[in-house]
């Protein structure tokens, strides 16, 4: 028999494209290839008329979570856990989730392995879950039960390694960056040159900078500044005011993964201005589609150190416009860096290797 494997993730893919749910994507994709387990994706969020293939998806029901919470789907999670009887349970974003499926495991046979997903969400008081200071509180107390009693626990860099130890007294039992498939598309840079940006459009992701940078360029000729994401932040209208009077900037809205990997296969360029983050997924897309990356605040485990991959400007905004006009001028460099970008891409986060790696988590 087919051991079962219940992945849980706030969102599902099909409501919101952010990077857990795609990974969870990513991953059953590659597993059902494997025919290895029969799986369950349990979430609070999907997409309406959505239809599964390859796997079950079951619905977290309960109170909404931003105002009470997400301990507010506790008993619901645990009826479904209960219903289903999984052998492992694969848990990604921090939350009272990750508490109630390491309860669960603790009391059934079952391995509870902890993905985690963003650097804050080892870096306590974590994240606030709720806009109720108690609900918050609780789920924070949950979410720290969850961490310490996980059967397993992945990191996707060792600073998270660091932080796990730091803060938890415990390291995290392997380190397995994000994982992407191999890109279907074809790949063609043709003129005129694209600086793209791609991220559900959140307080923490910054786009105004990425606005900014556009505005400061638009000198730049045979250049087009583009974006792709989701508005999530409240003084969006004031933001797409500013975007609406720049010629050289078109903001396409929410796209498909799959209209994001189109844009990035055509992209010379790409931006990343956000406070923080784990390990994006669009680092990887876009090396994968030879785009060499310029990162305001990202370097996970000083991966931009070598210089093969594109540029860190360690928080200065004025160093990453530069690192941006320099690309753009340099088209033998872009080319250089993003051909060796791609080789480390496919050497480093391939979906089919790093699956491998997980699974020989899940058959522990």
């Amino acid at each position: 028999m087919k051991k079962r494997l219940c992945i849980i993730v706030p969102n599902h893919w099909s409501h919101v494209m952010g990077g857990s749910p795609y990974e969870s994507k990513v991953l059953i994709e590659t597993l059902n290839k494997l025919n290895r387990y029969e799986i369950f994706y349990l979430t609070k969020q999907i997409g309406s008329d959505y239809i599964p293939e390859g796997y079950q998806l079951k619905s977290i029901k309960g109170g909404k979570t931003r105002r009470y919470g997400e301990f507010s789907n506790a008993f619901s999670l645990l009826k479904l856990l209960k219903e289903i009887k999984p052998d492992i349970i694969y848990q990604l974003v921090a939350g009272a989730n990750t508490g109630v499926a390491s309860y669960y495991c603790k009391h059934n046979k079952c391995n509870m392995v902890w993905r985690i997903q963003h650097d804050h969400d080892v870096s306590p008081p974590g994240w606030k879950f709720s806009k109720i200071p108690l609900f918050s509180y609780i789920d924070n107390r949950i979410l720290d039960y969850g961490i310490r009693n996980a059967t397993y626990i992945v990191a996707q860099s060792q600073l998270q390694m660091d932080l796990m130890e730091k803060y938890y007294g415990r390291r995290a039992d392997i380190i397995i960056p994000n994982f992407h498939p191999a890109p279907p598309e074809d790949i063609l840079k043709e003129k005129p040159i694209k600086v793209a940006w791609v991220a559900n459009l959140k307080e923490w992701k910054r786009p105004e900078i990425f606005v900014r940078l556009a505005n400061d360029l638009q000198h730049l000729k045979g250049v087009e500044f583009q974006m792709c994401g989701k508005p999530s932040m409240q003084n969006y209208q004031e933001l797409k005011s500013r975007i609406d009077v720049l010629d050289n900037l078109t903001h396409y809205g929410e796209c498909t993964q799959d209209e994001v990997n189109q844009l990035l296969a055509k992209a010379h360029i790409f931006v990343n201005t956000s406070m923080h983050e784990g390990f994006p997924h669009t680092y990887m897309q876009s090396w994968m589609r030879k785009v060499p990356v310029v990162s305001l605040e990202i370097n996970p485990d000083g991966i931009f150190d070598s210089g093969l991959l594109g540029y860190y400007a360690d928080g200065d905004y004025e160093k990453m416009k530069a690192y941006v006009v320099q690309l753009v001028e340099e088209n033998n460099l872009r080319k250089n860096i993003g051909d060796s970008a791609q080789k480390y891409a496919f050497d480093h986060f391939s979906a089919e290797s790093q699956v491998d790696r997980l699974m020989e988590i899940f058959e522990k």
